[in-house]
């Protein structure tokens, strides 16, 4: 049972992972990847593994999310700055990102748990960008923490902006991964 593709004329501008994101339904009608996007934020590296493991699993492209001013790289000032962050409710600047989610409608959202909570970096993301009649499928690494503690601060996010928030993941290590790509494809 495999997944079929939609034919599209294709504009040369439009590159061919853009392309292969224009996946239909499979035949027992799981939720398709088409035009499907892995988007995460990671700050040491652990959240962009697991969305590299997803993307390719899901064969869609993976793009990053940034501050438009970076974290520091050293841990106790990193903490010190996303701790002041959620003090002061402060959602810092998104920086450009360089694709167009126009055309995609599902969004696997990676991030890390920051003080049992979503960094407010996400906070911008649902701010600052467009993902009306989007779906969400949110991820996130830690050491301490699982999805179900950022999923009442995702859900207040998407509040009013009609966003379908799915089920999330906490994604860290391959065979959590593994299940629940294949139980969300």
């Amino acid at each position: 049972m495999g997944v079929s593709f939609v034919a599209h004329n294709h504009s040369d501008n439009q590159s061919r992972e853009d392309r292969q994101a224009h996946q239909t339904t499979n035949r027992k009608g799981k939720r398709a990847t088409q035009k499907t996007i892995v988007i995460y934020f990671s700050e040491t590296g652990t959240t962009k593994q697991a969305a590299q493991k997803i993307g390719q699993q899901l064969g869609v492209k993976t793009v990053a999310l940034k501050p438009k001013q970076a974290y520091s790289k050293e841990y106790t000032k990193m903490a010190s700055t996303a701790k002041a962050q959620v003090d002061r409710n402060q959602h810092p600047e998104l920086a450009k990102l360089n694709v167009d989610l126009s055309q995609y409608q599902t969004i696997w959202l990676g991030f890390p748990t920051w003080f049992h909570r979503p960094p407010m970096l996400i906070n911008s993301f649902f701010d600052d960008v467009q993902l009306k009649n989007k779906t969400i499928i949110p991820f996130t690494t830690s050491a301490s923490s699982n999805i179900s503690e950022s999923m009442p601060y995702l859900k207040k996010m998407v509040k009013n902006k009609q966003i379908t928030l799915h089920k999330g993941l906490t994604a860290n290590d391959d065979q959590a991964i593994d299940k629940f790509v294949k139980q969300n494809k």
